[in-house]
């Protein structure tokens, strides 16, 4: 069975013409699958280079700190359960939660009850290469838990290995790819990054970037935390007293600046996408792997893995949400019942993500995964998120 429907087209105050015109295609036979061109774009032609790239969310590999709780054999069953899904792509991106050090130096204070500090082995850069990963964002709240020095280790070890690492202050990441240059930008709410609030900041480095290199993607850490966080706000949000960002403002503002992709994380569950200039947006792609570190409760049970293809010119040629769970010891395997493709559906028709029509045909909305969606989301205290 297979539905296809088009989105008609939005205006977004930042520019009074946005040509969103998606097209969607389900396949509703077990997998979910969605071919979507954000945009009139040009006819395909075969001579045209496309590139593919696989991105998640946050991960942590356990913790070493203040003692090791890492088991000997967990190493090598991180990525178990999603290894084929993140094989066969030119790129593999995440955001990792945390170091690669053996420094004992910590700047977080545990005994505050809400300062975690995440660190992990350096030889895990090797398993990090080994499940597919060659880009990883350290724009985030972690990156810096064992100061400097331990940034710097995981920086280190990260190149060790053939990873590009992400997010540093001032800096555009390239990366080579069959000739082509993709340009890598990594933002968060912290001093320590690129900043996510000062637009100006956004523009000159994405322009820069647009101006240098094939492609641009740009990553962001911002916004609420857990599962009360699910919608997307057009405004500031805070988050333990901190300024966690306008995310609308500054995903938007990355793309008319030359932006090609952007690629949210932070609150640690889903939140919607949106196609804006004719570019896709994910505001959160939520965990990925939180090994006795992050919670799997409500929202936070499930994720995806963003499956997508650019071309040469950045036009969206193919876009998949690749449903996930996770186990008892908070690792990432497939999941059969794909409720994270049904919260999506929801969350990207909610304002200001507001759209006419479905990610989901009107013809699933019968089946069984989807009342089996419809009870979890009762079970987990989620309806009133997504009510209007």
């Amino acid at each position: 069975e297979t539905a296809r429907m088009l989105l008609p087209i939005q205006n977004f105050p930042l520019m009074r013409f946005n040509f969103l015109v998606a097209t969607l295609v389900c396949l509703a036979l077990g997998k979910s699958a969605y071919a979507m061109q954000c945009g009139a774009s040009p006819s395909f032609s075969e001579s045209r280079e496309t590139f593919t790239i696989k991105a998640v969310g946050d991960m942590v590999l356990g913790t070493t700190w203040p003692e090791d709780r890492i088991p000997p054999d967990v190493e090598h069953r991180f990525f178990d359960g999603v290894a084929q899904t993140l094989s066969g792509s030119d790129i593999v991106f995440g955001n990792l939660e945390g170091t690669l050090t053996d420094s004992e130096e910590t700047t977080k204070d545990p005994s505050r009850g809400t300062q975690y500090a995440f660190r992990m082995p350096p030889r895990f850069a090797g398993v990090l290469r080994d499940a597919g990963f060659n880009v990883l964002s350290l724009a985030n709240n972690h990156s810096s838990d064992f100061g400097p020095s331990g940034l710097e280790d995981t920086v280190n070890a990260l190149n060790n290995h053939g990873i590009l690492a992400v997010g540093l202050q001032n800096e555009i990441v390239y990366q080579e790819i069959r000739g082509s240059r993709i340009a890598w930008i990594g933002f968060s709410y912290l001093g320590l990054h690129n900043n996510i609030h000062d637009m100006d900041e956004v523009a000159r480095l994405v322009s820069e970037a647009d101006r240098n290199a094939t492609l641009v993607i740009v990553t962001f850490h911002g916004g609420a935390e857990g599962s009360d966080a699910l919608r997307v706000i057009d405004g500031k949000e805070e988050y333990l007293g901190e300024n966690r960002g306008n995310l609308v403002r500054f995903a938007r503002t990355a793309v008319e600046s030359g932006a090609d992709l952007v690629l949210g994380h932070g609150p640690h569950v889903l939140r919607g996408v949106e196609c804006y200039w004719q570019k896709l947006i994910v505001y959160s792609l939520g965990n990925f792997v939180g090994y006795q570190a992050f919670s799997t409760k409500r929202a936070a049970a499930i994720s995806v893995i963003l499956d997508v293809t650019l071309d040469e010119d950045g036009w969206l040629r193919g876009v998949e949400f690749h449903p996930v769970r996770f186990t008892g010891e908070h690792l990432p395997t497939i999941d059969s019942r794909r409720r994270a493709v049904y919260l999506l559906n929801d969350l990207s028709q909610k304002p200001p993500l507001e759209i006419e029509g479905k990610i989901i045909p009107d013809s699933l909305e019968g089946d069984a995964r989807y009342k089996a969606y419809r009870r979890w989301l009762r079970a987990a205290d989620l309806e009133t998120q997504l009510a209007d």
